[in-house]
């Protein structure tokens, strides 16, 4: 989404669809670390968000047989519009799972409504990783 200069949180509304972007972020590093992670259920109100589906993909120009790349270009000009139209949110599909993510914009996010921790688990995500097709099983 937004470029480096606008701090955000990227959040699943799926437990699986978290997952999906851990395994496929650590999955890409050499080596594949194997330490549990920690999956945290939020509790978040926001007050101005925008929605994104894969069916405004074309006005918006993206590309959706490359919207697994890691080609953020065009997103994050969306990222950037979003932001400077003082959205604190923004729903869109995810590129890992089937399920749908909530960036939030820190910048326009209202900080009297915290972001809450719900629970926390630590999770042994290589297993899931391997499982799901994100890594490759050990030799």
């Amino acid at each position: 989404m937004p470029r480096n200069d606008m701090a955000v949180l990227y959040t699943s509304f799926e437990r699986d669809g978290a997952l999906a972007e851990i395994a496929f972020r650590l999955g890409m590093q050499s080596p594949v670390p194997t330490k549990p992670v920690a999956i945290h259920q939020l509790r978040i109100k926001m007050r101005k968000t925008i929605r994104i589906t894969r069916a405004d993909f074309p006005v918006l120009g993206i590309d959706p047989s490359r919207y697994t790349a890691l080609d953020y270009l065009r997103t994050e000009s969306i990222g950037q519009l979003i932001g400077s139209m003082e959205f604190d949110g923004v729903i869109v599909p995810s590129a890992r799972w089937r399920c749908d993510n909530l960036v939030v914009l820190s910048e326009h996010h209202d900080a009297i409504e915290p972001v809450v921790t719900v629970s926390t688990e630590e999770f042994a995500w290589v297993d899931w990783a391997i499982k799901n097709g994100f890594v490759l099983p050990p030799n």
